[in-house]
C-alpha cells in the first residue's frame, strides 16, 4: 500500500496542536474510484467506503473491492451501513444488498428504492428516505427483509406518514440516536421539515426539543450523556429539556450541515454559497482549529467523515478520493534544534540551565533549541553536577571551562567523577576516591578498564565497566555481570543495572535479571533514570521503554524527529524528560498523562479444519504491529504470515490463539479456537499395519505361489530333459549301430573294391591295355572317392564326433597325410585347454570346409607351408586355414568352391571369411557361436 503522507503543524503556538500525521488515498493505492460516497467501520473494524466503481474494504494497508461480480446490480455503491453484525450498502438504481462471505444478496425481493440519502438502522427496521418517498425494512427471516413505502405528509402542520400516497409534502431526514430515531428537516432541498421529531412506530410521531423549534434543524448527534444540535448557522449543546451551551462557528454565508464531536472540540461539515461542502475543525468557543480543506487541498465536495475506534478521522471526497487524518499521538515530543546529528552521551540540568554533552562540545539549550556550543578537548564522556557546578570527565588532563552563565562559573574536567549519596566519587588512573568518606581504593584494572558509571549502595560501591560490574567494600571486591555495564541508577536500597545483555536488579546483594513479559524488552541497555514519579525510564538501542510499578509500556518512537538509538536520559526541574540519542535530543512533554495506544482488531477466519486467516486491522501506523500465535501450552511464537495451515501437525486436540499489538499498546487476543487433527484413515497407524500384514501376507502367498509354479516347473523340466536324454541316448546307439553296420558292409566292399580294382590296374600294365587301365582307374578313382566321403559320414554318424579336439584329431589325420603327398610342410594348432561340444551337425559342415580348403592347398596352391589353427573365446569357435602359397584375386576369381564352403558355414549359423592376394598366399576364417 502506498501512502502519501503529510505532516502539518497545526496551529501549535496559538492553540497547543502537536505534530499531525495526515494520508491521501487514490485508485492508485488500490481505491476503485476516486469519487467517493459513505463511509462506516464494520463491527469487525474494517472500514468500508462507497464509490462510483463499487464498494471498497480497507484494512489500514489494502483494499478489496466488491463489484457486480460480487453479486451488486450497480458498481454506484451510496451509502455502506452497519446493521449489527452484517453490511448493508445501497446502490444507485438496484437498491439496498447485504453482505454474505464474499458476494452481496438483495436485501428485499421487490426492492423499488432507486437512490438514497440517509439509511438508520433502530429496532429491527430499516429507515431510508430519497427525494420523495420514505422507505421501511421490516426483516422477514435473517437474510430477508420486505420493503414499504411511505410519503411524509402535513397535517394539521404536523408530520404523518401515509402508506404509499403521493410524494412528500416536506424534505427531511432520519437520524438514530441513543436508540431513539429522531425526525428533522433537510435544508439542502426545498421545503425543510421544521423542528425535531421522535419516532416511535409509524403511527406515533411527537415533536421533541421544543425550545429550537424556530430553527432549521441540520442534524443531531449524541454528545456525552447529552446532544449536540446544529441549525444552518449555530451549534446547540442541549438536554432534553434544555439549551447548556450555544456555538456560533465562525463561518460566514455557510451552512452547517453535520457537526461530530471530536478530543473535546467539533468536527463541522458545512455548505458555501456554492455548494460545496467544507470540513473543519472548531472549539467550544466556535475558533476555526483546522480548515482541513486549506490543509489537505481538498477542492472537491467532502461527501462523508467518519470517526474510527482508533481516533482517526477519515474524509471521502467527490472525485479526490479519500484521506486520513491521523490521531495525533500518545507520546508528545519537542525536537531540540541545532543538536541534529549530533551524539549526546549525557544529559545535565543546573539552575534550569540544560547542558548537552557530545564527543567534542559542551552544549547550552533550552527547551526549544541550542543557544551556545563550547568545544571539549581530551574526549568528554560523563556530566556531575554537584554543589550547583557542572563537573565534565574527560579522558586526560584538562583545563577550567569559564562558561559566561548566571548560574555556573565554571566547569571543571578531570578522569572520572560521578555524583552519589555520598558525595562524589571520582577514578584517577588506578585509584578511587570518596573525598566525604575519605576513603580510596587502589584497582589496577581501572587501568585498563572503560569506567561508564559508578554508584555507592549500603556500604558498597559499584563500579559498571566494559567487563562487568566490579563490587568494591571493606571486605570484597568482585566482578559480578560478566556483560558490558553501561548505566546505574538507585532507587532506595535497590539497584538498577543497564547492560549489553539487558536489564538487572540488585536487592539486598542478589542480582535479578528483569525481562518484560514476552521478551519485548530491549537486550543493550543504555541509559537508566528515575523520574519524580518513581517510573524508571529505560534507554536502549532499540527504543525507550517506561516501568510504571510492574508494567512496562514500549513508547513509539518513529515520529520523533531525533533517533531511536537511546544514549542518555535525565528529568529537568520543570519535570522534562530529557532524551539524548545518537542523532540529536528531544523533550517528552506528557508522559504524566500517557495512554496506551489502542490494540489494533483481529479477525480470525477458519478457512478449513485445520486453516486459518488472520487479518490484523490497523490504521495507524498500519505495518508496526507484531502477530503472534499460540498452539497448545507452548510459547506465543511470532509470525510474519497471515495464512496458518496446520495440516503438517500430528494428529491431536489443539487449541489455538492470536494475538496482536503495537509497540505501544496492549495486546488484542482472539478466541481460542479448539480443533482435532484426526488423520484420515489411510494415514492411521492401524492402516499402516494392516497394510504391512497385507504386504507381508500377499509377498508370502507369492513366494509359495511361485515355489509351486516352480517346483512344477522343474519337474516338467526334469521329465523333458530326462526324455531328452533318454532320446539322445536312443539316437547316439542308432548312430553307432549305423556307422558300425555301414563300415562292416558297404565301407568293407567299398575298400575290397578298390584294392581289387587297383591289382588289376597293375596287371594290365604290365599287358599295355592302355583302354583297360584308364577303365580300372576310374573305377579306383570313385571308389577311393566314394570311400573317403563314406569315411567321413561315418565318423560325423559317431557320437564322440561332436566333440572339439576328437575334429581336430581327424583333420590333422587328414592334413599330415595330404600335405606328405605335396611335400608341404602342415601344421595343426590349439589353444583349447578343455573338449567343447559341437552343437548338432556342426562336425560334418567343419570337416567338408576344411578338407576342401587343404586339398584346394595341396593341389591348386604350389605352397611349402600350411597350418590349421583353433580357438575359442566366449564360446565362440574360431578356425583358421592358412597357406604360403601363390594365392589370387579373391574379386575375379569366384570359385564354385569357395561358394559351397561359405553356403556350408551358412547352413549351421557361423560366418566364414577368405581373404588372399596374388603371392600372398590365401587365409579361411571360420567363425560360430556354440551356445547361442
Amino acid at each position: 500500500m502506498r501512502h502519501h503522507f503529510l505532516y502539518l503543524i497545526l496551529l501549535a503556538c496559538s492553540f497547543g496542536f502537536a505534530q499531525t500525521k495526515f494520508a491521501h488515498f487514490t485508485t492508485s493505492d488500490g481505491l476503485p474510484n476516486s469519487l467517493c460516497y459513505g463511509l462506516t467501520q464494520d463491527h469487525l473494524g474494517y472500514l468500508w467506503i462507497g464509490t462510483d466503481d463499487g464498494l471498497s474494504q480497507f484494512n489500514g494497508r489494502e483494499f478489496t473491492n466488491y463489484r457486480t461480480n460480487n453479486g451488486l446490480k450497480s458498481n454506484y455503491a451510496i451509502v455502506p451501513f452497519k446493521l449489527k453484525n452484517r453490511l448493508i450498502t445501497s446502490t444507485w438504481g438496484s437498491g439496498l444488498y447485504v453482505k454474505n462471505g464474499t458476494q452481496f444478496k438483495r436485501l428485499a425481493v421487490n426492492d423499488s428504492i432507486s437512490k438514497i440519502d440517509n439509511l438508520f438502522f433502530h429496532k429491527n427496521f430499516l429507515w431510508s428516505v430519497n427525494n420523495s418517498k420514505d422507505y421501511v425494512y421490516k426483516p422477514v427471516n435473517d437474510t430477508i427483509y420486505k420493503q414499504y413505502v411511505f410519503a411524509l405528509k402535513l397535517v394539521n402542520n404536523f408530520p404523518v406518514f401515509k402508506d404509499n400516497l403521493g410524494i412528500h409534502d416536506v424534505s427531511h431526514k432520519f437520524k438514530s440516536v441513543n436508540d431513539e430515531l429522531f425526525l428533522f428537516g433537510d435544508v439542502s432541498k426545498t421545503n425543510s421539515l421544521k423542528g425535531i421529531f421522535k419516532i416511535k412506530d409509524l403511527k406515533t410521531i411527537q415533536p421533541v426539543f421544543r425550545f429550537i423549534d424556530d430553527n432549521d434543524i441540520t442534524d443531531i448527534s449524541a454528545f456525552n450523556k447529552n446532544y449536540i444540535i446544529s441549525s444552518k448557522s449555530k451549534i446547540f449543546i442541549a438536554s432534553k429539556t434544555k439549551i447548556l451551551n450555544k456555538i456560533q462557528p465562525r463561518i460566514i454565508n455557510e451552512i452547517i450541515d453535520r457537526v461530530i464531536p471530536y478530543n473535546q472540540n467539533f468536527l463541522v461539515i458545512s455548505r458555501d454559497n456554492k455548494n460545496i461542502r467544507l470540513l473543519r475543525l472548531i472549539d467550544n468557543l466556535g475558533n476555526i482549529l483546522i480548515d482541513y480543506n486549506t490543509q489537505l487541498n481538498i477542492i472537491s465536495n467532502v461527501s462523508d467523515v467518519l470517526i474510527d475506534n482508533e481516533n482517526n478521522i477519515w474524509i471521502s471526497t467527490y472525485g479526490q478520493g479519500l484521506y486520513c487524518v491521523y490521531s495525533p499521538e500518545k507520546l508528545q515530543f519537542t525536537t531540540i534544534k541545532n543538536s541534529n546529528n549530533k551524539l549526546i552521551t549525557d544529559i545535565a540540568n543546573v539552575k534550569n540551565s540544560n547542558f548537552l554533552l557530545t564527543d567534542s562540545e559542551l552544549l547550552v539549550a533550552n527547551t526549544q533549541e541550542v543557544e551556545k556550543a563550547f568545544a571539549v578537548k581530551n574526549n568528554p564522556k560523563t556530566l556531575s553536577v554537584f554543589n550547583d557546578s557542572l563537573i565534565v570527565s574527560a579522558i586526560g588532563k584538562g583545563k577550567k571551562l569559564d562558561i559566561p552563565n548566571a548560574a555556573i562559573k565554571e566547569v571543571n574536567t578531570t578522569l572520572s567523577v560521578f555524583n552519589t549519596e555520598v558525595g562524589l566519587i571520582s577514578i584517577k588512573e588506578d585509584v578511587l576516591k570518596i573525598p566525604e568518606l575519605n576513603f580510596e581504593y587502589k584497582d589496577r584494572r581501572f587501568l585498563y578498564l572503560l569506567i561508564n558509571d559508578v554508584d555507592y549502595i549500603n556500604g558498597k560501591i559499584y563500579v559498571a565497566t566494559n567487563d562487568g560490574l566490579l563490587t568494591i567494600s571493606e571486605t570484597t571486591n568482585n566482578s559480578r555481570i560478566k556483560s558490558q555495564i553501561n548505566t546505574l541508577i538507585k532507587d532506595k536500597d535497590t539497584l538498577w543495572v543497564g547492560a549489553n545483555s539487558g536489564l538487572y536488579k540488585i536487592t539486598n546483594d542478589s542480582i535479578s535479571h528483569v525481562k518484560q513479559k514476552n521478551n519485548n524488552l530491549s537486550q543493550n541497555i543504555n541509559a537508566l533514570l528515575k523520574d519524580k514519579d518513581n517510573n524508571l525510564w529505560i534507554g536502549s538501542s532499540s527504543g525507550l521503554t517506561l516501568l510504571k510499578g510492574k508494567e512496562f509500556k514500549n513508547l513509539y518512537l518513529k515520529n520523533s524527529t531525533a533517533s531511536s538509538y537511546i544514549k542518555t536520559l535525565n528529568q529537568s526541574n520543570d519535570g522534562k524528560i530529557w532524551v539524548g540519542t545518537n542523532n540529536g535530543a528531544f523533550t517528552i512533554d506528557n508522559f504524566e498523562t500517557l495512554q496506551d495506544e489502542k490494540p489494533p482488531l483481529l479477525v480470525v477466519k477458519q478457512k478449513g479444519r485445520y486453516s486459518f486467516y488472520v487479518d490484523v486491522i490497523a490504521f495507524n501506523r498500519s505495518e508496526d504491529f507484531l502477530l503472534q500465535f499460540k498452539i497448545n501450552n507452548k510459547d506465543w511464537e511470532n509470525t510474519k504470515s497471515e495464512n496458518f495451515d496446520f495440516n503438517d501437525y500430528t494428529q491431536g486436540n489443539y487449541r489455538l490463539q492470536f494475538r496482536a499489538k503495537k509497540k505501544d499498546s496492549s495486546w488484542a487476543f482472539s478466541e481460542v479456537y479448539n480443533f482435532e487433527i484426526r488423520l484420515p484413515w489411510y494415514r492411521q497407524n492401524y492402516f499402516y499395519i494392516s497394510l504391512i500384514i497385507l504386504c507381508f501376507a500377499g509377498i508370502i502367498y507369492f513366494i509359495n505361489r511361485r515355489l509351486v509354479i516352480t517346483r512344477k516347473r522343474n519337474q516338467r523340466l526334469s521329465d523333458v530333459i530326462n526324455k531328452k536324454n533318454k532320446l539322445e541316448a536312443e539316437l547316439n546307439s542308432v548312430r553307432e549301430n549305423i556307422a558300425r553296420d555301414f563300415h562292416d558292409n558297404f565301407g568293407n566292399k567299398l575298400a575290397r573294391i578298390s584294392m581289387i580294382s587297383n591289382y588289376l590296374i597293375e596287371s594290365k600294365k604290365s599287358s599295355n591295355d592302355e583302354y583297360t587301365t584308364d577303365a580300372f582307374e576310374k573305377i579306383k578313382y570313385d571308389a577311393d572317392d566314394l570311400y573317403q566321403g563314406t569315411k567321413d559320414f561315418m565318423f560325423a554318424l559317431k557320437t564322440n564326433s561332436d566333440s572339439v579336439l576328437e575334429v581336430i584329431n581327424y583333420l590333422g589325420d587328414f592334413g599330415h597325410d595330404l600335405m606328405a603327398s605335396y611335400n608341404i610342410d602342415f601344421e595343426i594348432k590349439s589353444s583349447l585347454k578343455k573338449d567343447v561340444k559341437l552343437p548338432y551337425y556342426w562336425n560334418r559342415q567343419i570337416i567338408l570346409i576344411f578338407k576342401e580348403a587343404l586339398t584346394n592347398i595341396a593341389k591348386h596352391s604350389h605352397a611349402n607351408k600350411a597350418f590349421l589353427k583353433f580357438e575359442i573365446e566366449h564360446q565362440n569357435l574360431q578356425i583358421t586355414c592358412k597357406d604360403n602359397g601363390e594365392g589370387f584375386d579373391i574379386n575375379t576369381n569366384i570359385l564354385s568352391g569357395i561358394n559351397n564352403m561359405k553356403k556350408r558355414a551358412e547352413r549351421i549359423g557361423a560366418n566364414l571369411k577368405i581373404t588372399s592376394e596374388p603371392k600372398n598366399g590365401v587365409e579361411i576364417h571360420f567363425s560360430g557361436l556354440i551356445e547361442k
